[in-house]
């Protein structure tokens, strides 16, 4: 489903405030992440067990508008395709820059130097199906999985 003329710079807007805080959120899942590779500060975290979903900020605004058009209210998972253990996007980041991946750090070694909020986020291992979004709202991801959000980053930058 593409978004909406009409609704698109809404459901951005929208989607952006949704996005996060800067620490967790979906410009450092995938934005952040070439700028931290390039200036060599990226932390590839390691947690056995953990997995999260990612999401394009556009998914989030498509997902939006396709609500706000069916005036569908409920509780939608707004997750890609795909879970994935945190560190596979840095090092899929890393790829896709030419650079090694950083070195893997261990959660318990990096949670001392965790914010509050970062520490809350690494609580729970979170493997979210998306089924009702699809089939409710009719939405099809433009980008499915965190590869294909990165790629299209990478090839704006």
């Amino acid at each position: 489903m593409a978004l909406r003329p009409d609704a698109t710079e809404e459901a951005r807007q929208i989607a952006n405030l949704l996005a996060g805080d800067g620490e967790h959120d979906v410009a450092h899942a995938q934005v952040g992440e070439f700028g931290q590779i390039a200036r060599g500060n990226a932390r590839r975290i390691v947690k056995p067990g953990q997995f999260f979903n990612l999401i394009h900020v556009d998914d989030i605004a498509q997902a939006i508008d396709a609500a706000l058009a069916r005036q569908i209210s409920g509780i939608f998972n707004v997750a890609d395709d795909e879970p994935s253990p945190p560190g596979d996007p840095i090092a899929f980041a890393a790829q896709l820059l030419g650079r090694e991946p950083p070195p893997e750090i261990r959660f318990e070694a990096a949670a001392p130097s965790m914010s509050p909020m970062a520490l809350s986020f690494w609580q729970e291992c979170r493997r979210v199906r998306n089924d009702k979004l699809k089939r409710e709202l009719g939405v099809s991801l433009l980008y499915p999985t965190y590869r294909e959000g990165l790629r299209a980053l990478f090839e704006t930058r």
